[in-house]
């Protein structure tokens, strides 16, 4: 699986929110992974913003799952148990905005 790493951030553009990587290009520019377009006929922008936090979500809930399948395999212990459920935590505080 070829992603961008992570972690990715929302833009603080008012306009159209750029979800983006911490990594940058050659020249110096951040990665832009998608837009959220905020135009919405009812509650200008509460859904996009919504999704585009939940996009940029994405790389730490892939790493709590893949920790959680981990620790509930075969070589269950209780260390690797705690770790997962930290990287659950903090993937459900940058899809709900408690965190960015």
């Amino acid at each position: 699986m070829n992603h961008t790493p992570g972690p990715w951030h929302v833009s603080t553009n008012p306009d159209c929110k750029f979800i983006y990587s911490s990594q940058k290009t050659r020249s110096g520019n951040y990665f832009t992974i998608a837009t959220a377009d905020f135009y919405e006929p009812l509650g200008y922008g509460t859904t996009a913003r919504a999704n585009a936090i939940l996009i940029a979500a994405a790389p730490e809930m892939l790493n709590a799952l893949l920790l959680m399948k981990d620790a509930l395999g075969e070589s269950f212990t209780k260390e690797k148990a705690r770790e997962a459920y930290h990287a659950v935590g903090i993937a459900i505080a940058r899809a709900t905005n408690l965190k960015d």
